[in-house]
Parts: C-alpha cells; sequence; structure tokens
C-alpha cells in the first residue's frame, strides 16, 4: 500500500473487483473473505465495515453486475434490422464488461448453477437479460 494514498472509493472498489474475480473463479462457496481480503489488499475489518459480511458483498456484486447491465441494455432498439441490431448488442455487452470482465464469468458461473445463491432476487433475471433482449429483435 506503499505511494499513494487511498481513498475510501478506492478501496471499496478493490475490494469489489476482487470479490467479482474471486467469486467467478471459485464460486460463493469457494472464495473466503480472506482470499478477497488477500486479493484486494485491504483488512478483514474493512470489508466487514464496507459491506457487513461475504453474503452482502456477493449481493452487491451481482446488483452493481445487473446495474451495467441495465444501462448498457438501455437504449437498444428490438425494432432494428437483426443485423444492425446484433451489432449494437455486442457493443453493449462489450460496454457492460468491459471494465471488470471477470463479471461476464460470473454471471455465466450463476448460468450454470443459479441455485448456488436462490436468494437474490434480480438472479434469474441477471441470467435471462441478454437472452430476452436477443429474443426481443
Amino acid at each position: 500500500m506503499a505511494g499513494a494514498k487511498r481513498t475510501g472509493d478506492s478501496v471499496r472498489d478493490r475490494m469489489f473487483r476482487a470479490a467479482i474475480e474471486l467469486f467467478a473463479k471459485k464460486g460463493y462457496p469457494g472464495t473466503t473473505i480472506r482470499d478477497i481480503v488477500q486479493k484486494a489488499d485491504v483488512t478483514q475489518p474493512m470489508v466487514y465495515y464496507y459491506f457487513g459480511n461475504k453474503e452482502q458483498l456477493f449481493i452487491t456484486c451481482i446488483r452493481e453486475i445487473n446495474r451495467r447491465i441495465n444501462v448498457a441494455y438501455e437504449n437498444l432498439d428490438p425494432e432494428k434490422p437483426f443485423k444492425s441490431f446484433m451489432r449494437d448488442f455486442m457493443k453493449a455487452n462489450r460496454g457492460a464488461f468491459d471494465e471488470i470482465p471477470e463479471a461476464m464469468f460470473l454471471i455465466a458461473r450463476l448460468a450454470f448453477s443459479p441455485d448456488e445463491f436462490p436468494e437474490i432476487p434480480e438472479m434469474k433475471e441477471i441470467i435471462r437479460k441478454p437472452l430476452l433482449t436477443l429474443m426481443k429483435a
């Protein structure tokens, strides 16, 4: 942590990014707070301060991914010719996952094991949103 001054946002962002990467790679059950702490270069109390616990951190990650997907798909026009729509759809996906590409792997992981964390109401929407958007075209 030497050198740069770390703000609360950057600390929270590092934890968030580390968590997404680890949840994508190891799944929810296989990821520990200790893993996140080591990857984000923070202390364990910081995770609890910002997110409360592992479950809340996971829920925050999923909700933020959902928010990004919704923003990316906001301006898609299913009435466009299919080829044009597909080009826009691909750009929207790149935009949604550009900043945190591991988020795409987390969504894919959840698509194949949606019962891993069924308490999140948005889970099915997050997984189905790209397919439903394509079906409207």
